[in-house]
């Protein structure tokens, strides 16, 4: 094992693992799982931002061992859950039902997708007066104003029924998409340099396809394909294959009787649900998407050969997610520190952000920046980006 160099600011995931496990076990089991979750390529992505518990650990205890078992980092991590979970049973009590089966669930799904969460959301707002929701509407520039507030100039592509302002004030704003996009309509963005500020994303195709034949994979989640998978054996450079059939919950059917099938799918006879995804940090130096025919050809290339399925879909649907996952290649912190400094320096806490791309990508990774960003409107100096950047 050799020792980490005290200089060390931040390494790979590859590199890190690769030091402390081995360099195998990295290409054949941990690339896959990366693959998973960020479509990335773990020589390239952060063990500082992505595994921080254990690699700061490390630096501490000379252990990642001691650095899992260690107990102020299990309670650190317990207590800001346990707050956010209490806050928001207070804003809408969470039935015990509800609260058991989410103990024992590792998968949630929504009857109609992810969408029904934000359509949710937005119906309980709009019923406040003092909220103003524009769709559809193009951010041209956030600027400084003389009465200290942040004046936005927008044009609206397509209006709601109720006439919609083109310019509006406020004493803060927070930005949740991708830092790039803010640089550009900032009119002093210069002041910050792009090589030290820009995130990668990665683009990924996902393909879903359902047949009528029901088990016509293995039972389980699905699997994910590893960099151990060369060039050569994996030509449509797919990351993974979900079982979509086997994810969710049993769904009660039209006709009363009930299978284990995904809740989002009503059928009176159960059939298979896959979905395969594709792309990701392969198709890094792209400039041209495959197309959804190509897509499909591909996807079911794979199947046959993976699975051996050959039956013709009753149905598929293709999805081209560009730049999509932000990618915490190695210095990502240093990159997120130097934004934070822009924030505080040009915007005083005015202007704070949110995003998959400060502290996890995930849907709960979302939620918790988009929590503390906004817990944090009432106190100065701020940008929503701090919690990213504790060391210890």
């Amino acid at each position: 094992m050799r020792k980490r160099p005290s200089i060390l600011e931040d390494e790979s995931v590859a590199s890190f693992l690769g030091r402390r496990l081995s360099p195998e076990l990295v290409d054949r089991l941990v690339s896959a799982g990366f693959h998973g979750i960020y479509a990335g390529n773990v020589y390239e992505l952060s063990a500082k931002s992505l595994m921080k518990r254990i690699w700061l650990g490390e630096r501490k205890h000379g252990s990642i061992i001691k650095a899992l078992l260690s107990k102020s980092n299990k309670e650190a991590s317990e207590k800001t859950r346990n707050q956010l979970i209490s806050e928001l049973d207070s804003i809408s009590p969470i039935s015990k039902s509800l609260e058991d089966q989410a103990k024992k669930s590792s998968v949630f799904t929504f009857r109609d997708g992810l969408g029904q969460f934000t359509d949710a959301l937005c119906r309980h707002i709009r019923r406040d007066d003092r909220v103003c929701i524009n769709t559809d509407t193009v951010i041209k520039s956030i600027s400084k104003s003389n009465d200290k507030t942040l004046s936005i100039d927008m044009s609206s592509v397509q209006s709601e029924s109720r006439q919609q302002p083109t310019k509006a004030a406020h004493s803060h704003v927070i930005w949740t998409a991708k830092p790039d996009l803010l640089r550009e309509i900032l009119p002093n963005s210069t002041s910050v340099s792009g090589s030290t500020t820009n995130i990668p994303y990665t683009t990924v195709m996902t393909v879903t396809i359902y047949y009528k034949s029901p088990n016509l994979h293995p039972p389980g989640f699905g699997y994910l394909i590893p960099l151990a998978v060369t060039a050569e054996q994996n030509p449509e450079c797919a990351l993974g294959v979900v079982f979509d059939t086997s994810y969710s919950p049993s769904a009660d059917l039209a006709d009363g009787s009930n299978f284990h099938g995904p809740v989002q799918d009503t059928v009176s006879k159960r059939g298979t649900k896959l979905t395969v995804m594709l792309g990701g940090h392969h198709w890094q130096n792209l400039t041209q998407f495959p197309s959804f025919s190509d897509g499909e050809e591909m996807a079911r290339n794979l199947l046959k050969r993976h699975l051996n399925i050959t039956e013709k879909p009753l149905k598929v649907a293709v999805n081209l997610q560009t730049s999509c996952i932000p990618q915490y290649v190695v210095g990502h912190q240093k990159r997120l520190d130097n934004i934070h400094r822009w924030l505080l320096d040009e915007y005083s806490g005015q202007l704070r952000v949110a995003g998959n791309w400060i502290n996890g990508v995930g849907v709960n990774d979302c939620l918790k920046s988009a929590y503390d960003t906004v817990k944090g409107l009432d106190k100065d100096n701020l940008t929503g980006i701090e919690e990213a950047l504790i060391d210890d």
